[in-house]
């Protein structure tokens, strides 16, 4: 497998042209900003590692959006980003080098107002401050499994088939205010808090979520308190 260090520059270069070949592992060096680009390709990320912030914002891409495998030193923001597809986040890194990682800092991995026509795959991430998915809409299903976060924010969160979170871990706590979920909701494997109960106590909210068919909680250990005020449980 090849490896090598691109500038900021060349990586949108190749980005812009649908040069990037899979594959290969490669250091980016430098801001990465693609705001409010409109691609006319798929955009798949495999085995890179960026050194600086990386923008997605506002990009509009067809087919699907695929990052798996990379490392990100400082933040990954995909505000109202708008995919034609599905999109999957696996074995995916966020550290927030540099910057503020705590409940009250901006949040390191925010996805908010992502619009996915398809599925939304959430596997094997790390975020070392809040993993922000507010208002994401999501006209498939959408997978958490094996998650990992200083704080997990999904309030607002419109899924019109089935969500499943699996071994979720935010040490701060959570939300699912105003979630609302077409199929099913399935949470399995919950632990909210920080390890050894050190820090303050720790809340999963989903006050206000509407499911639509059948909810499932099983083995949820959470620090703090569990709400579920006016939410509707239509099965």
């Amino acid at each position: 497998m090849s490896s090598r260090t691109l500038t900021a520059a060349e990586f949108l270069r190749l980005v812009l042209a649908d040069e990037l070949r899979i594959g290969e592992t490669c250091r980016v060096v430098g801001e990465i900003s693609l705001r409010g680009q409109t691609l006319e390709h798929p955009l798949i990320l495999h085995g890179f590692q960026f050194e600086g912030p990386v923008d997605l914002s506002d990009t509009s891409i067809p087919g699907e959006l695929d990052i798996s495998d990379c490392w990100f030193a400082r933040t990954l923001t995909m505000t109202q980003v708008r995919v034609d597809g599905s999109v999957r986040l696996r074995r995916v890194s966020v550290m927030g080098l540099g910057g503020a990682v705590d409940m009250g800092g901006p949040p390191i991995f925010e996805a908010e107002g992502l619009s996915v026509s398809g599925n939304l795959l959430i596997e094997q991430v790390k975020s070392a401050g809040t993993l922000d998915i507010r208002d994401a809409r999501v006209t498939g299903y959408a997978l958490l499994r094996n998650v990992s976060a200083s704080y997990l924010t999904a309030s607002g969160l419109d899924v019109v088939a089935d969500l499943t979170a699996r071994d979720i871990r935010p040490e701060r706590g959570a939300t699912l205010e105003g979630a609302r979920i077409g199929g099913d909701l399935f949470l399995e494997g919950w632990a909210i808090g920080s390890p050894g109960g050190k820090a303050q106590p720790a809340d999963l909210r989903a006050n206000g979520i509407a499911v639509t068919r059948h909810s499932q909680m099983l083995a949820l250990d959470i620090d703090g308190r569990l709400s579920l005020s006016s939410g509707c449980f239509e099965r």
